[in-house]
């Protein structure tokens, strides 16, 4: 993964800002069948099944190139909850 700051995204984007790349999701806990073989394709990312205690960390997607990480931004009244 990419030492650079994780970029805040309403969605997921189509392609890296950096480096012009693939972008792909991360998904965190214990993964299934499904998406082990989605990793193994290429498809998403495996982020892990230990969480990071600082949230600024967690990203939730990442560019398969580059390693450019991205999260997606709550929205306002989902954040002050």
């Amino acid at each position: 993964m990419s030492d650079s700051p994780i970029i805040s995204k309403k969605r997921k984007p189509c392609k890296c800002q950096r480096c012009g790349g693939t972008v792909l999701p991360i998904v965190y806990g214990f993964p299934t069948h499904a998406a082990f073989e989605a990793a193994e394709k290429g498809e998403l990312i495996l982020g892990g099944c230990c969480i990071p205690e600082n949230v600024s960390e967690i990203a939730d997607w990442v560019c398969k190139e580059c390693g450019q990480r991205y999260y997606k931004t709550m929205p306002k009244e989902l954040s002050e909850l």
